[in-house]
């Protein structure tokens, strides 16, 4: 349990009150929540991989939905993407700061590869709301800019939306009343040929097509999991029959990756062996996956030790039930 501080804060006291604590609270690697011009957004430091595993958690989100990030002015883009294409330039002009979200290819090496799921693509948007500029502004880095609620529950418009879900959970819940849109951010992809729309929320998709030309709306865009080899992975439960299950693989006289705790003390012959994670520290094997999985392409299976079923692990396993085959 953590002890969650509530601030009310009115436009006239933002200024005179700069969140210089909001903003060491996510420099810290603590999770804040606060109002943008969409919804309430729930904020870490997005550089830190423990802490984007905190955000993961308490929204109960696969870790194959990427979370896009807050920056505080246009000129930070160049430091955290490789090119900033044409096209998105009259997007930035028009809708930054505002309800827009941008995804560009990033640059590598900056943000832990849990943030983005492995992908080398990250979603920007700068929110149009004084305390999230200031508390940007004050932090000086990119922070986590996603809604304040559980995965797939209501929308958080209202600071109570977030109190409900978050109370004791998380540092600090600003409230700064209801939100200005009331609904999510639009989503538009401009590394590919013809940009596409991902998510459709405040900016219609007319309004795009007016500033960009031909446009996709391509609503169900998931990353492609195409492994060049099988991923099977033994329930937390069951870990008592992992020795058991790599005899198995074995047997099919093929290359075999086994990634297992730190706390399994088996040792395997004739299989490649990769400690993945710690189960005291169990955002550990979800800083590791992708990695991992980036260099298994050598290998005709993957054989994974299964995780505890809560925080950070419901978010792992539902990732591996997307990926892989679950033994039983």
């Amino acid at each position: 349990m953590i002890e969650t501080s509530l601030l009310k804060i009115t436009e006239k006291r933002i200024k005179k009150e700069k969140p210089a604590f909001a903003a060491k609270i996510i420099r810290d690697g603590g999770v804040i929540a606060f109002p943008t011009d969409t919804l309430y957004a729930l904020a870490t430091n997005a550089l830190s991989g423990e802490a984007v595993c905190k955000i993961f958690s308490l929204k109960k989100r696969c870790l194959s939905e990427p979370l896009p990030i807050f920056i505080g002015k246009k000129e930070e883009l160049k430091n955290y993407v490789t090119e900033i294409p044409k096209i998105a330039e009259g997007l930035i002009e028009k809708y930054w700061p505002g309800p827009l979200t941008i995804i560009f290819n990033k640059k590598e090496g900056i943000f832990p590869e849990v943030l983005t799921a492995g992908d080398n693509k990250i979603a920007v948007r700068i929110p149009n709301t004084p305390i999230a500029l200031l508390i940007l502004e004050v932090a000086k880095i990119p922070i986590t800019g996603t809604s304040a609620n559980v995965s797939g529950a209501k929308s958080p418009i209202k600071a109570i939306d977030v109190i409900q879900n978050f109370y004791e959970k998380i540092e600090l819940i600003i409230d700064g009343g209801a939100t200005q849109y009331k609904k999510e951010s639009t989503i538009i992809d401009v590394t590919t040929k013809i940009p596409e729309i991902v998510r459709l929320g405040v900016v219609g998709e007319e309004e795009i097509k007016k500033l960009v030309g031909k446009v996709k709306v391509n609503l169900k865009k998931e990353n492609n999991w195409n492994f060049p080899f099988e991923i099977y992975i033994v329930p937390y439960e069951e870990i008592k029959n992992f020795g058991k299950w790599v005899k198995e693989f074995l047997k099919k006289d093929k290359k075999i990756l086994v990634l297992k705790s730190k706390e399994n003390q088996e040792s395997f012959k004739n299989v490649e062996e990769i400690v993945y994670g710690s189960h005291e520290k169990p955002e550990s094997f979800a800083l590791n996956i992708f990695p991992i999985l980036k260099k298994a392409n050598n290998f005709n299976y993957l054989l994974i030790e299964g995780v505890k079923e809560e925080g950070i692990g419901f978010s792992l396993n539902s990732f591996f039930k997307k990926i892989g085959k679950f033994l039983k």
